[in-house]
């Protein structure tokens, strides 16, 4: 056998292991694609489960331990008022579609005005303004009071589209709001569990939504004074609250304001006297710390804002 013979057969040899690597190399890049694929869609649908702000920190971090501790926030309950007797007359597949009609709605308000929707609860949700991250007190709360009245509006609207489908049900959406520190945080197992929000201030804007008339907004007095600026508010006097052994002022919240100023004046003692309800959750209480304080300054400078 000639040098020449020897040459080819070489070449012929790492000719047909070089299409053999190519053909792997191929084969290997169409699998990644398909998994590239999958994890794509797995992410999308895995993002439907998760607040926008959660799903874009995750997408920079691997870890929400940052997001946990002692925050201030404004938190909005919202519920339907005559919502179970309806569905009691309906078929499964209207009462879902009804729900998820007011629930983009909720989803929508909040994308609009920065809220994190924590959780739905049946025709219920709860939303935050503040974490994981926060314009401030007051621009959070203004931003809260503009989610509550914004959906007040688009639940009439939702309502006008079910009656002309036949749901003749007359329904209301209550909505209750409260500001304060609260702990934020994951809670849950091991294997599952959810950021969310805890503490007294949560109860108390759930118990202003009880408080609520159908299609009327509930505030306490630590969100009426941060937007005091932006809405009026109207009092309701000393409320009963599940909870709490004394009673606490509760007000509702009124159109936008076109010029500073509110039905109901607040000062700097407000906003202290706010201050104080959200820590001691006491109003009486917090009046008695309140008047102490002004006594010990009047005279010496004002109490800041």
């Amino acid at each position: 056998m000639d040098q020449l013979q020897l040459l080819r057969r070489r070449l012929d040899r790492e000719t047909k292991a070089r299409e053999a690597a190519e053909a792997i190399v191929e084969r290997a890049s169409r699998e990644l694609f398909v998994k590239n694929q999958e994890l794509a869609a797995s992410a999308k649908r895995l993002a439907m489960f998760l607040p926008p702000q959660l799903h874009a920190l995750l997408s920079k971090t691997d870890t929400l331990s940052t997001l946990t501790g002692r925050k201030f926030l404004t938190l909005v309950f919202a519920d339907i008022a005559g919502f179970t007797a309806m569905t009691e007359g309906l078929e499964p597949e209207v009462v879902v579609t009804t729900v998820n009609d007011y629930l983009n709605r909720v989803v929508a308000c909040a994308d609009k005005t920065g809220g994190l929707v924590d959780k739905f609860m049946g025709d219920g949700a709860m939303v935050f303004f503040g974490a994981p991250e926060s314009q401030g007190h007051g621009q959070d709360a203004v931003a809260a009071l503009t989610f509550a009245m914004d959906l007040q509006r688009e639940f009439e609207e939702l309502c006008g589209q079910w009656r002309a489908i036949g749901v003749e049900h007359k329904l209301g959406l209550r909505v209750g709001v409260n500001s304060g520190h609260c702990t934020v945080g994951n809670f849950g197992s091991e294997r599952r569990f959810q950021f969310t929000a805890m503490g007294g201030t949560v109860n108390i804007a759930s118990r202003m939504e009880k408080l609520a008339a159908p299609g009327k907004v509930v505030c306490t007095l630590a969100t009426a004074n941060l937007a005091k600026d932006a809405f009026s508010f109207q009092s309701m006097g000393e409320q009963r609250i599940k909870g709490l052994a004394l009673p606490m002022e509760a007000f509702e919240v009124q159109m936008p304001c076109e010029v500073n100023g509110a039905a109901h004046a607040f000062g700097p003692e407000a906003n202290l006297l706010a201050d104080l309800e959200t820590v001691l959750m006491d109003r009486k209480l917090a009046a008695v710390v309140n008047d102490l304080v002004q006594k010990h300054f009047r005279g010496k400078r004002p109490i800041a804002d």
